[in-house]
């Protein structure tokens, strides 16, 4: 299927290279339309009732006792049970817990609805639906306000926001009569709102009390005061200390109280007889004027300011757009006092928090992944190219989010950030593939596009299948907390979908355009140049030759020399011989016919049998088979580094060799001028012919080795091009030797060599393992057919085993195989003793030539330098002779040769020291 589909897809690639400009169109209209959409995302996730039990807060008439909210409680759970087959109990939690860290008053309660699973209702399937039935059927019961929310959820949302509830609307003020009439226009206003449903109003007023107003000129006409009244009406209500009562070493209060008095009761209190000084009694409703009166619930206070609550829920839109109308509307149509103000709490708050610091968090994040691809290419075009994928992975998120119905959440945020960070791994797949390319010689931008896409192809549709699959079943997830998993998953796949399928199409357009125009920039900025150097090289009578790096000729005979393909196709033979683990005997048949066993002649008998080996034999095998396929590819691992390790050396060689000539050709110029001033020298009668012949023969002489030196480097040319293929027209780089030679020491490896010994001896320790496997029976099996006197045919089967005897060999095979584990053991520890100390003498060796180059690269350049040009200046001004002269030249000569030799050796040396390492 792959196959096909890069058949289909090389084609189209380049017919979208070619019509670049369309695709760059659709890219650009699908971001567009794609901010359209997101536009009319909604702004915060939609609460929903997710799997699991129900949680009610059910609030109560203010001032209710104990046995008024168990009656309540009792009442709701007899409805839900009653009503609903699927509610499984009902559990209620009724004013504060032992540890008062979460007070409640009697009069408000939490009723916990445990249901059943959901493959076992009835009534309806929708959570959504099953809330509302509820609440319709629970409203027959009078004066009691609820909201329906999922247990856990319900706790965090009071833990963290301080209210049950998803919007709390929260009144400032001093009068609490005032905020609480604030408190239900308030309420009135959010039932305007789609999608607000829960509705409650904190009850801070309500509390009945009964209150006591004395007439206080009747209380002085009787000659009573105040503070008499106020102890009789303590003492008949709450009890008044008429002694001690004692119990060992403990002591108690002895308190008084009227026994018809538990419950305050206006009448009763009227009836209480208060003495008069003349020492006969009047009832206390002739006194005071004695009532119920609705006093504070309670005080609520928040930054030292008095407060109430308004709180609702969400049910069918997204918190942020109720919330929106909400403030809206309380903007429009809500007046209140001077000094009376209104905040927004709740989860909402939470969630406006939580975006605000995404709103921080999401460019950070984009911009770190810019500079680290910018520190990765050191190129910011290539940087940008890549950093394309992040808006191409948000199209996909977006329209993700918009077929799933769902909204633009925190998770679904985080879901962008971990989106961004995918996205662009297949962007540096491509890039670091085309810039490969590019250092290996491949110069067309189309053809670079072209191949590093298709090489990049599966890689590419692997790294979005995977973290897509990875992801699939948090999209499809409806259990507890799916709500925060969806939006996250749904975004991360609906991205990588139309990331991978974007990458594919616009960032290699986007590469090719950009590197194209750049191509045909430099080419018109340099033609002129070029065309002198064209015409300078012609005249000279020189062709003009490429560069050859070193990293291109070892990336070169990597890619072509033949013994690498074998080892390639070594490893895939192994992992073929494989499959072989597992194998039938060949099939025994036989036919036989004839008088069997009786006188009749039409008997027929067929036979078929055939078997497999032990189990643990095939186990085994399976081993054997896997240990040698690792043994291939450690071979291959070794065949690489020994190419890259000899491609190398004949490269620097071949580097070395045409330093070689640039060396000879500066002395044959030194004795040129030697050659002339001789001559004319002789000419003018200051020297003899001896000296001038003795100077054209040494320059003659310089000459035959600088021709001897260039038929070397065509050696060594030949010698690189066995491990390359052919190099026509290819010269080496002049900064080969000197790279490689101050390179840094490589850092540890392990060594192919050893390790592809070490793999001999596990597969000689398999192999033993295999021979003794085989001491296990082989098993057999088959059928039969046969008739007899020509009655009905019988059938029948076959089982067996196939035993090795003593005798068989398999003994002295056995023990063979020991044997070789045990030799290969041995080579395995001489060949370890060899490689450390090859490793510590080409270490030692390094060392001894950096210290030779530092000589050489420092004082002796500077040295050969001055003996070269204060001999010529010396000789030509006729200081010195001509043996002065050429013993400078020489001496000279000499030091540049014992340089190039030294950064040579050098070089081949940290080759072989990295070949050891495996690098």
């Amino acid at each position: 299927m792959i196959h096909r589909l890069e058949r289909w897809y090389a084609p189209k690639l380049k017919a979208l290279l070619k019509g670049h400009r369309m695709v760059i169109i659709s890219a650009l209209l699908l971001l567009v339309g794609a901010g359209v959409v997101f536009d009319r995302l909604g702004g915060e996730f939609i609460p929903e009732l997710d799997e699991g039990d129900f949680a009610t807060n059910i609030t109560i008439r203010q001032g209710s006792n104990l046995s008024q909210s168990i009656q309540v409680s009792n009442e709701a759970a007899r409805i839900l049970l009653r009503d609903f087959p699927e509610v499984k109990e009902v559990v209620g939690k009724i004013g504060s817990s032992e540890i008062p860290t979460d007070p409640m008053p009697i009069e408000s309660q939490d009723l916990i609805i445990v249901m059943k699973d959901k493959s076992e209702w009835t009534t309806t399937k929708d959570r959504e639906h099953m809330a509302e039935l509820m609440s319709e059927k629970l409203n027959v019961i009078p004066g009691m306000n609820m909201s329906f929310e999922q247990p856990i959820q319900m706790r965090f949302n009071e833990l963290i926001a301080g209210v049950k509830s998803d919007i709390a609307v929260k009144i400032y003020g001093d009068d609490l009569e005032l905020l609480f009439r604030s408190g239900k226009d308030v309420a009135a206003l959010i039932a305007k709102v789609n999608g607000a449903t829960d509705i409650k109003v904190e009850q801070v007023v309500g509390m009945p009390q009964l209150v006591v107003k004395y007439d206080r000129e009747r209380i002085a006409q009787y000659g009573l005061n105040i503070a008499d009244l106020n102890r009789v009406l303590n003492t008949a209500l709450a009890g008044g200390k008429a002694g001690m009562v004692y119990e060992g070493e403990r002591r108690y209060d002895l308190v008084v109280r009227m026994a018809d008095l538990r419950d305050a009761d206006t009448d009763k209190v009227k009836n209480i007889l208060v003495p008069l000084p003349t020492g006969t009694q009047m009832p206390l409703g002739q006194l005071a004027e004695i009532g119920f009166q609705s006093a504070p619930a309670q005080v609520s206070r928040e930054n030292g300011a008095r407060r109430i609550v308004v709180e609702t829920n969400v049910r069918g839109r997204d918190i942020q757009g109720v919330a929106q109308d909400i403030q809206k509307v309380i903007d429009a149509e809500l007046v209140l006092p001077t000094g009376y103000y209104v905040e927004y709490g709740g989860t909402f708050k939470n969630l406006e928090e939580a975006s605000a610091r995404l709103m921080l968090t999401v460019p950070l994040a984009l911009a770190l992944i810019f500079v680290l691809l910018f520190f990765a290419f050191r190129s910011i075009t290539e940087a940008l190219i890549i950093f394309s994928a992040v808006p191409l992975a948000a199209v996909g998120g977006v329209f993700a989010l918009s077929l799933r119905g769902l909204d633009f959440s925190i998770s679904a945020g985080v879901g962008f950030i971990a989106l961004f960070g995918v996205a662009v791994l297949n962007g540096i797949v491509l890039i670091s593939y085309f810039n490969q390319l590019k250092k290996e010689g491949e110069e067309d931008v189309t053809q670079r596009v072209v191949r590093g896409t298709l090489a990049r192809l599966r890689p590419v549709l692997a790294t979005a299948a995977v973290a897509s699959l990875g992801f699939l079943p948090m999209a499809l997830s409806n259990s507890e907390g799916s709500e925060v998993q969806r939006p996250l998953a749904t975004v991360v796949i609906g991205g990588l979908i139309s990331s991978t399928l974007l990458t594919l199409v616009v960032l290699p357009v986007l590469y090719h355009l950009v590197f194209t125009r750049r191509r045909k920039k430099e080419n018109g900025a340099t033609a002129l140049i070029a065309s002198l150097t064209g015409f300078l090289f012609l005249i000279g009578g020189t062709a003009s030759a490429q560069t050859l790096s070193l990293d291109s000729a070892v990336s070169r005979a990597l890619r072509t020399h033949p013994t690498i393909t074998a080892a390639e196709l070594n490893v895939q033979q192994q992992n073929a011989l494989r499959k072989t683990a597992f194998q039938l005997d060949p099939l025994n048949a036989q036919v036989q016919g004839g008088q069997i066993n009786s006188g009749y002649r039409g008997d027929v008998t067929v036979q078929a049998m055939t078997g497999i080996q032990f189990p643990t034999v095939i186990a085994q095998r399976a081993d054997f088979l896997r240990e040698s396929m690792r043994l291939a590819e450690a071979d291959e691992l070794t065949v690489r580094t020994l190419v890259k390790e000899s491609a190398g050396g004949a490269y620097l060689q071949w580097a070395m060799g045409a330093e070689q000539v640039a060396l000879l050709q500066r002395l044959d110029s030194s004795y040129a001028k030697l050659t002339a001033y001789a001559k004319r020298k002789f000419d003018v009668g200051q020297s003899g012919r001896l000296e001038m012949v003795s100077a054209q023969s040494s320059a003659d002489q310089v000459r035959v080795q600088m021709r001897r030196a260039q038929g070397d480097i065509a050696v060594y040319l030949a010698e690189l091009e066995r491990w390359t293929g052919a190099l026509a027209g290819a010269r080496p780089d002049t900064t080969a030797l000197n790279s490689t030679a101050r390179a840094p020491d490589p850092g540890g490896g392990g060594d192919p060599v050893l390790a592809l010994e070490q793999q001999r001896a596990l597969l000689a320790e398999e192999e033993w393992k295999l021979e003794r496997s085989l001491w296990a029976p082989s098993l057999q099996g088959g059928g039969f057919y046969q008739t007899l006197d020509g009655t009905s045919p019988f059938t029948g089967y076959l089982i067996g085993a196939s035993i090795p005897l003593p005798g068989s060999g398999q003994g002295a095979r056995t023990k063979a195989a020991r044997l070789r584990s045990e030799i290969a053991q041995q080579q395995l520890e001489d060949l370890r003793r060899m490689r450390v100390t090859e490793l510590t003498r080409t270490r030692t060796r390094v060392e001894q030539l950096r210290e030779n180059l530092a000589y050489y690269g420092t004082t002796g350049a500077e040295l050969a330098r001055t003996l070269r040009s204060d001999a010529e200046r010396a000789y030509l001004g006729g200081n010195i002779g001509y043996l002065e002269f050429i013993q400078g030249i020489d001496q000279a000569y000499r030091i540049d040769s014992e340089h190039l030799r030294v950064r040579y050796e050098l070089a081949l040396s940290i080759l072989h020291l990295r070949a050891l390492q495996g690098q």
